[in-house]
């Protein structure tokens, strides 16, 4: 299942902003490709861009075009992100749903981290 998810996703590319209908890519398999232990030792991080309040609230251009990704909470996930090691791979996800029973995962965006600051 693994290579069947990782072959699904990565023949998208260069289009980042593609999206699978769980009928297409479950959420499961996903995960599994992603996030459980390979052959390769790459770690996969799936983050999101919206803050209730900022304006604008999806900051994804920002962070795109910065070359950068913040965490949006003072007091929620800070050991999370202060623990992501250098050379991980990154993912700007945005997740809905879809004729109110399906569920939906967007990647936005994708990058690899260069240098954690440790917001």
């Amino acid at each position: 299942m693994k290579d069947k998810a990782i072959k699904k996703v990565s023949g998208t590319q260069p289009n980042p902003t593609i999206t699978f209908s769980c009928d297409q890519l479950a959420m499961r398999n996903f995960y599994d490709a992603y996030f459980c232990d390979y052959e390769v030792k790459e770690k996969y991080y799936l983050v999101g861009a919206y803050w209730d309040e900022s304006i604008p609230k999806d900051q994804t251009d920002r962070f795109v075009d910065e070359g950068v990704w913040e965490n949006g909470y003072d007091n929620k996930f800070i050991k999370e992100v202060k623990a992501v090691p250098e050379g991980s791979h990154i993912a700007i996800k945005s997740v809905f749903t879809k004729e109110k029973v399906k569920s939906v995962m967007r990647i936005k965006a994708r990058g690899i981290i260069e240098k954690n600051l440790k917001d």
